[in-house]
């Protein structure tokens, strides 16, 4: 979501990624136009710590933030992600405003179609495109309960971090994968636990979905039903692309969604683009690229 900091570059960042199971770290720096890997390392959640993006265990989970931090001596100074499964977005179009007016056309349209009380929620949103012709502006807004944030940002403190910035796992996402020279792709990110896809256009987010499914296991009818709905209500008359990332066999399952889509259908690997040490081992990578994303924001 990202309102803290906002103008501050820093030198070395860590994004955090947090699941129900797991606190994954990628931490970065800039090497004139390019990013380089500084530390990497992950730490497994004990069960009910997590449930549903939702922390029922504060010390545990704080006890699990302060070993990562000392044991892979990552950067205190984090963006990490808010759980996707708590987090509300919605495209809206609003008049061609500027400051203050534009802040409140934008709350009018996220009353009317953020389905939580906007009194209790933190809300985010960025410029999508501009509509001269219409005199509009278009919209990604993203909502998340107060108490949902709080306790994240409670917990992160009190093991020691500082905390630069929050945004979900798609808008991380789609600045790991922000090369592809591609106008319209529904990008699917697939997890062990989770499947997430974010719909990019003209290199914006224009749709985000969770899928709670283990590595990858029969997303097909949730492509299909996304590219449905992509296509009739978010971008029309645009040939979309399918972008496989993440760190199961991608190969193994873009054969299978190939078969039941007419859309191109092709695999990346973001971190083809980081400048790594030598003896970093490739494999698990596709696991880290939410939390790549979230380090990349602040460099």
């Amino acid at each position: 979501m990202g309102m803290l900091n906002l103008f501050k570059v820093y030198p070395s960042i860590t994004g955090l990624d947090i699941s129900d199971q797991t606190i994954r770290a990628v931490q970065l720096r800039k090497v004139g136009k390019h990013f380089a890997l500084v530390k990497i390392g992950e730490e497994k959640l004990g069960e009910g710590i997590i449930e549903d993006g939702e922390i029922k265990d504060k010390k545990q989970f704080e006890k699990s933030l302060k070993t990562i931090l000392e044991k892979k001596r990552i950067s205190r100074n984090i963006v990490y992600s808010y759980p996707e499964l708590k987090t509300f977005v919605k495209i809206v179009d609003v008049p061609d405003l500027e400051g203050p007016e534009l802040r409140e056309s934008i709350r009018w349209e996220a009353e009317a179609n953020i389905p939580i009380q906007i009194e209790d929620a933190y809300l985010d949103w960025e410029i999508i495109e501009r509509n001269e012709i219409r005199n509009t502006k278009k919209i990604f807004l993203a909502a998340i309960l107060q108490r949902i944030a709080d306790e994240y940002s409670e917990c992160l403190e009190n093991a020691g971090f500082k905390i630069v910035a929050a945004e979900t796992d798609s808008m991380a996402l789609a600045r790991a994968l922000k090369d592809q020279e591609k106008q319209a792709f529904l990008a699917v990110n697939i997890d062990k636990m989770e499947t997430i896809l974010t719909m990019i256009h003209r290199g914006s987010v224009r749709f985000t979905s969770s899928i709670q499914k283990e590595d990858g296991e029969d997303i097909l009818p949730d492509i299909r039903q996304a590219l449905d709905f992509i296509k009739e209500h978010l971008v029309q008359n645009t040939k979309i692309e399918i972008v496989l990332s993440g760190g199961v066999d991608l190969n193994q399952v873009a054969g299978k969604i190939k078969e039941g889509l007419s859309e191109n259908v092709s695999t990346s690997n973001p971190w083809k683009q980081i400048i790594k040490k030598r003896k970093t081992s490739e494999d698990g990578l596709g696991n880290f690229n939410v939390a790549l994303g979230l380090a990349m924001r602040k460099l």
